[in-house]
C-alpha cells in the first residue's frame, strides 16, 4: 500500500488541531498590534515571555497520523471546551 500512496504523492502526517471557535482575524490583529509592544517591553525589562496552557490537563484522546497530500498538513476542526476539566 505504501508504494501506491507514494505514487499519488501522499505522506504520513500528524493532523493539526484547530478549535471551531478560533478567530483568525483576531489572532492576526493581536500579532500585528499587541505582540510587538509586549516583546519590546519584555526585552527592555530583561524578562522572558512564557506561553502556558492547560494541555497538561487535556484528557481527550491524542491525534494519530494519517495520510495526506505531500506538503498539506491535515487540519482537524473541533469544538474545544474546558468541560472535560470539571466533574459533574
Amino acid at each position: 500500500m505504501s508504494p501506491l500512496l507514494k505514487a499519488f504523492r501522499q505522506s504520513l502526517q500528524k493532523p493539526q488541531r484547530r478549535a471551531n471557535q478560533r478567530d483568525e482575524e483576531a489572532i492576526e490583529r493581536w500579532k500585528e498590534e499587541r505582540w510587538p509592544s509586549l516583546k519590546k517591553g519584555a526585552l527592555k525589562e530583561g524578562r522572558t515571555i512564557v506561553f502556558c496552557d492547560q494541555s497538561g490537563f487535556y484528557l481527550l484522546p491524542a491525534v494519530v497520523r494519517t495520510y495526506a497530500p505531500v506538503g498539506k498538513t491535515p487540519v482537524l476542526h473541533e469544538n474545544l471546551t474546558r468541560d472535560h476539566l470539571f466533574r459533574r
